[in-house]
């Protein structure tokens, strides 16, 4: 046989839906035409052929035949369509299997084509000849009349993957015409076939198992509903203060409270979802998605709410991208417009009615991902806009921690904070994991066979036990996504790093070298050094590391279009391997394609749009590129304390080894100021009255607004640089060991409270590390010694209770704390709360608490506590809440305990109609003990903030002139939960704020719940300032417009200004320098600021004597803390 030598013409590829819309015009317009369509295989057909008669709808008839050997009529297509009719309008022949027959029958039948080509003219049907990739060419040449008659030829290339070419599949039936349910069945399809897998195909030991399906890997997310150490500074009593009402309004505040994600979304309609990265933020959505797009019996089963919703997913940060050249677009406008920029048809229509008719969930990722403030607040206020406008429609955010300021979204959300994993998180992940591994090929419907079962058990019990023995891994596998990661190396064998630098670089050697083992597009070995270079992992991140870099510090979405990212491969290929433009430019065209086709670190978000695989890696390798420069932490330093640049900081301190990794940490400690200097400063902290600490280091006049900061961003270089220690980064045992020693000194003798909730999570962090022993003792220290600063004990108890609750030693100090009569009441109400929220499963604890109701000697403050804790750690226990409920409806019993009980309510039984009932009788009840009313309009407001019954209550005691002053002022506490998302309140809020006439108390209750919301209007932001600056305002209200700047004067210079000048009156000095510290770490102003501050660095003092040095080369572990008492 001849080869063929016909060849078509090369076109640029056109998309399948494109290409489908063309069939469809063609075989609608023309009356006879043929279309030869090339697809790789008869399953392929098929599915495209159904969604031509899609598109064709009622307009064309479709009859269809099917080649035969059978006889040669059979092998015939023209004597076929002289058998049929003629048709009533128009019609077409799909003609099947021509590459089917056997090869002799098969070059018949092609040569019938050709000899028959003139009676197809007298036919009335158009002709759809259904082929292989290879096969129109061949025409071209062995039939010729017969080819030279097409009207068009179309070639698909459809995904081999079974998964890819479901979802690819799914994603052409969105653009069939359709009737709203078809509409929104098909879409629904579509969020299906894209979510139900995870994939893990850029890793080379696992080419054979590219993906396992999300809904039988994914481990449901635990989460905590606030931080224990977030102290809240607008009710903070003062460390000498023994006044039991001011730790009463403390204590009443809401505590951490450990939940499961499912029961959250019972309780609430919007959530915020917090965590740090790779903690399964993204992934949750992910699920959600997938579970709703299964239908109302999915939902109920995987997450027991019966709904039947459509899912939409979409990017925040691709949001605020778009916000910048559309200033005035909606979220909601947004939403079809997000999927019609990848390509997908326009689902205004499904999504609008899904909207108006309460079945739709929204959710939004990445709420962090903008790089400055003012775009994370303008992208919070429209989501807040969009609840207003859909107020039945279910909405969950996430964003990281380190980038969300408290109050950016309104009262309504919310607030989870993602959990790490513990153990049996950790045992359960290990299951799911290897079950899904032995299931991989088997079909959903067939059971798992017995030594499978087996064979799985046996690698869940290997994979817990190498994730939880060592302290320094099991502290990655609390991470989700270091989990994972972990899982894929120890699949492999391969032993199992403690430190997440090396983690990260043992992936990326495995991406690397599944690159290397990769073709080309033509089918040949690819050497993008044009020599005999291996691709192999130094390669590859000496590419992809600056291009990390240039993204974090460009591109907020971590997106990149794909002639922009080309453009930017070709220019390092040009500098680092001397090549021309043009060279350059098809060496980065490759690269890219290669990276598209084996997706690996680098995957296409959409189409010709591409983002690293997950933020994570794009931190690594953006850390990778600045240690290994010499300039590397200087191009950091600007970055410092912006939360966006906190993961490279850390992971370019654990790149480096030796001398290398101590000058950057050295250099982290001397950024703002010489660490030495501070250090001496902190020894001296507990010999003299903590109000002499800022007038005495920092002083007055003219410098002293930039000292201040100085001194700030001084604290927090060394909070990341023990971080540093906390992540593994190799340093000397005397640097370790000052930088604790700093951090105990500024534990134990705060000088201010505000960096208190810091250092407790950086001995978090320190758990499990080098120190993380060191740490725990010293805590165990200031927790027994009874001397120590009241708030520093309480602070330690619920840091021993997050970090060390395993530890039998902790558990027993605090029960024996609890149990002293002699120690301090309010240390032992913050121990009973972290025994009920740590140790929830230990009965033995539970019963002490629920002993110590029966004491009615016991003092009140205990007693609150107790109730608080039980409820709180026991929500859903039938006894505790009956026991909680009897004291509530009965109004002899002890107050104390009653009170405690409205205390936690409104966090632990949020949504509950009968306890609302309640706590609305307590409200309206003038006869009730006054403190209770207080605490139950508060419980009201946090946890029945979306019910209209309990906002008209509220209202209407603020409106009431003859109600308790105190009470309407914390009725108006209460009504800041509605602030962000009710224009009633707002209004009713704003308009008693303005009256002069109103009690200053309630006017100065107000101003700081509108603080709290975060509301930073210009016009609010100077009414703040004015009440600060205001020396005959109550002081009340001065220290409340302190806090409130904190929250409201993110990112505005006049605000920062305000609060350096208030420092200098010692009774708004804690509330000022609280606030201080919340702009410099929530915001970019870190980075502003931080620039001047370099300019007034303290000179090293001259007390620091060699004498004290010389205490730091003691072993931490031998440290005596009775030198600390001093």
């Amino acid at each position: 046989m001849v080869e063929p030598t016909f060849s078509l013409t090369p076109e640029p590829p056109r998309a399948p839906e494109e290409q489908l819309k063309l069939m469809a015009l063609h075989l609608r317009s023309d009356r006879e035409c043929l279309l030869i369509v090339a697809t790789p295989d008869a399953e392929a057909e098929q599915a495209l052929a159904e969604e031509v008669r899609l598109r064709l709808a009622d307009e064309v008839a479709v009859e269809e035949r099917t080649f035969s050997s059978a006889s040669v009529e059979g092998m015939s297509l023209s004597q076929h369509l002289m058998t049929l009719p003629t048709p009533s309008g128009k019609a077409v022949v799909f003609a099947f299997g021509l590459d089917d027959l056997p090869p002799d029958d098969r070059d018949t039948a092609i040569n019938a084509l050709n000899w028959g080509r003139e009676r197809l003219r007298w036919v009335s049907y158009s002709i759809v000849l259904w082929v292989r990739s290879k096969t129109p060419g061949e025409l071209g040449n062995r039939a010729p009349d017969f080819f030279s008659w097409r009207s068009d030829v179309f070639e698909f290339d459809v995904p081999i993957n079974s998964a890819e070419r479901q979802q690819a599949l799914a994603r052409l039936r969105l653009f069939a015409p359709a009737t709203m349910d078809d509409l929104r069945q098909r879409y629904l399809a579509y969020v299906m076939r894209t979510y139900q897998w995870l994939d893990f195909r850029g890793l080379l030991q696992l080419r054979n198992v590219v993906r396992l399906p999300l809904d039988e890997v994914f481990v449901p997310l635990h989460a905590t509903t606030a931080s224990d150490y977030d102290l809240p500074f607008d009710r903070l009593p003062t460390a000498e203060s023994d006044h039991d009402i001011e730790w009463q309004r403390y204590a009443s505040r809401p505590v951490e409270r450990r939940v499961v994600f499912t029961d959250a979304l019972h309780q609430h309609r919007y959530l915020l979802v917090l965590g740090d990265p790779g903690s399964g933020k993204s992934t949750l959505l992910r699920f959600l998605a997938l579970t709703f797009s299964q239908g109302q019996a999915c939902v109920q089963e995987k997450l027991s709410l019966s709904e039947d919703r459509v899912p939409i997913l979409v990017s925040l940060s691709a949001f605020a991208d778009v916000l910048k050249a559309q200033p005035d677009i909606s979220l909601a406008a947004f939403l079809p417009s997000y999927f019609t920029g990848q390509g997908l048809p326009d689902f205004s229509p499904l999504f609008d009615d899904a909207l108006h008719s309460s079945r739709a969930i929204v959710l939004l990722d990445g709420l962090d991902e903008m790089l400055t403030y003012d775009d994370r607040a303008t992208v919070s206020h429209a989501v807040a806009e969009f609840a207003n406008l859909y107020p039945t429609t279910r909405i969950v955010v996430t964003s990281r921690i380190a980038g969300y300021a408290p109050g950016m979204l309104p009262a309504s959300f919310a607030t989870l904070t993602v959990a790490p994993f513990d153990d049996s998180a950790i045992r359960q992940f290990a299951n799911q994991w290897s079950l899904a591994f032995e299931a991989i090929g088997l079909s959903p419907s067939v059971e798992l066979p017995p030594d499978a079962h087996h064979r799985a058990t046996r690698r869940a019990d290997n994979l817990t036990t190498a994730a939880t023995s060592h302290p320094g891994i099991r502290r990655l596998a609390t991470n989700p996504l270091l989990l994972t990661l972990l899982a894929l190396i120890h699949y492999q064998g391969v032993r199992l790093p403690n430190r997440r630098a090396d983690l990260y670089r043992l992936c990326v050697e495995a991406f690397a070298e599944t690159w290397n083992l990769a073709r080309s597009l033509t089918g040949r070995p690819i050497d993008l050094r044009l020599g005999e270079r291996r691709l192999d992992e130094e390669y590859v991140v000496g590419i992809l590391a600056p291009i990390a870099l240039w993204l974090h510090e460009t591109k907020p979405t971590g997106m990149v279009e794909r002639e922009e990212l080309e453009a930017r491969i070709a220019a390092l290929f040009v500098e680092n391997e001397g090549v021309g433009s043009d060279d350059a430019t098809s060496l980065a065209c490759d690269f890219v394609a290669l990276a598209r086709e084996q997706l690996g670190l680098l995957v296409e978000r959409a189409p010709d749009a591409f983002s690293f695989l997950h933020l994570s890696v794009q931190e690594y390798l953006a850390a990778r590129f600045l240690s290994e420069r010499q300039d590397g932490f200087d191009r950091l330093k600007p970055h410092l304390h912006h939360p966006r640049w906190r993961e490279v900081v850390l992971l370019t301190a654990g790149c480096l080894r030796g001398d290398y990794a101590t000058a950057f940490v050295q250099n982290i400690l001397d950024a703002h100021s010489p660490f030495e200097s501070l250090l001496s400063r902190a020894l001296v902290l507990g010999q003299r009255p903590r109000a002499s600490f800022i007038h005495r280091i920092i002083g007055q006049g003219r410098q002293a607004g930039l000292k201040i900061k100085t001194i700030l961003l001084s604290i927090m270089d060394i909070l990341l640089a023990a971080d540093c220690i906390g992540d593994g980064v190799s340093m000397p045992v005397t640097l370790s060991q000052r930088i604790c020693d700093t951090l105990f000194e500024f534990w134990m003798h705060p000088p201010f409270y505000a960096p208190s909730r810091d250092i407790a999570s950086v001995f978090l962090h320190m758990n499990g590390g080098v120190v993380g022993d060191d740490v725990r003792d010293f805590l165990i220290h200031i927790l027994k010694k009874p001397t120590a600063d009241r708030m520093v004990r309480r602070t330690t108890v619920v840091t021993l209770q997050q970090g060390w609750k395993g530890n039998s030693e902790v558990k027993s100090e605090m029960i024996s704390l609890l149990q002293n009569t002699n120690e301090d009441r309010w240390v032992r109400e913050q121990i009973a709360k972290s025994l009920a929220k740590g140790w929830t499963e230990d009965f033995e604890i539970k019963a002490i608490l629920l002993d110590f109701l029966q004491d009615q000697n016991e003092h009140y403050v205990v007693l609150s506590g107790i109730a608080s804790a039980l409820i709180q750690g026991w929500a859903g226990d039938p006894e505790i809440r009956d026991r909680m409920l009897n004291f509530l409806q009965d109004a002899s019993a002890n107050n104390w305990i009653r009170w405690g009980a409205v205390v936690a309510s409104g966090d632990s039984w949020a949504g509950d109609i009968e306890i609302k009932t309640h706590l609305l009788g307590l409200l309206q009840n003038s006869n009730e003990e006054p403190l209770m009313r207080w605490e139950s309009a508060h419980a009201l407001g946090q946890g029945w903030a979306d019910d209209p019954e309990v906002k008209s209550a509220l209202l209407q005691i603020l409106r009431d002139a003859n109600e308790d002053i105190n009470f309407r002022a914390q009725t108006a506490c209460a009504l800041g939960h509605y602030l962000a998302d009710d224009s009633e309140v707002r209004t009713t809020l704003l308009r008693i704020l303005q009256d002069s006439s109103e009690q200053e108390v309630i006017r100065m209750q107000i101003l700081q719940e509108l603080g709290q919301s975060g509301l930073g209007t210009l016009t609010f932001l100077t009414t703040l300032i004015n009440v600060l600056h205001n020396k005959n305002q109550m002081m009340y209200g001065r220290i409340a417009a302190a806090h409130a700047l904190g929250r409201a004067g993110q990112d505005k210079e006049e605000a920062m200004s305000a609060l350096l000048k208030a420092v200098n009156e010692p009774e708004l000095r804690e509330a000022a320098l609280a606030s201080i510290w919340q702009l410099l770490s929530h915001t970019r102003a870190s980075e502003t600021f931080g620039h001047a501050a370099t300019s007034a660095i303290y000179p090293p003092t001259k007390h620091f004597s060699l004498k004290v040095a010389d205490n730091f080369n003691t072993s931490v572990r031998r440290y005596t803390y009775g030198t600390l008492d001093r």
